[in-house]
């Protein structure tokens, strides 16, 4: 299945459909057709709805009940927002990509020189010099001096 923040819902082809059931896949709630209405991103056209159903769904040791809408003529099988934050599958939020606090996030290399290619016949750009604004300055003068206090000043 495709993870689709976007998605309210979790969408199954009716292929896909087809293989489960062959395979015995056990389901609660069975229902034909839906009054829902669901468009695909970018269509104003509706999916033709075939039903729904509710059935277990496990990832590692994660586990949770989810509603599925199976629609005809479907391109693939999405995995909608709900489900995928519930298996643990999507996160969203600041913890994501945050770094552990033990960690230097610049190494100090000394004796070391480096040579920066650069390409003589581009003409280099001059921005001027902008204010830091008011209310950011205390947090910036803050970050400066850290880097001054790991010798990073170059």
């Amino acid at each position: 299945m495709l993870v689709d923040s976007g998605s309210d819902v979790n969408l199954l082809t009716a292929l896909e459909w087809e293989k489960l059931k062959q395979q015995n896949v056990r389901v609660q709630q069975m229902a034909e057709g839906s009054k829902d209405v669901i468009k695909g991103y970018g269509s104003d056209m509706p999916l033709q709805i075939i039903g729904s159903f509710v059935a277990k769904v496990s990832i590692g040791a994660e586990a949770v009940m989810a509603k599925f809408i199976m629609v005809n003529d479907g391109q693939c099988c999405l995995m909608g927002d709900a489900t995928a934050k519930a298996l643990g599958v999507l996160k969203i939020g600041r913890e994501v990509n945050q770094l552990e606090r033990d960690t230097v996030p610049f190494a100090k290399i000394k004796d070391v020189q480096v040579k920066i290619h650069m390409d003589p016949s581009v003409n280099p750009v001059f921005q001027p010099v902008r204010r830091v604004p008011i209310p950011y300055e205390a947090a910036v003068n803050k970050k400066l001096d850290q880097f001054l206090a790991q010798d990073i000043y170059h």
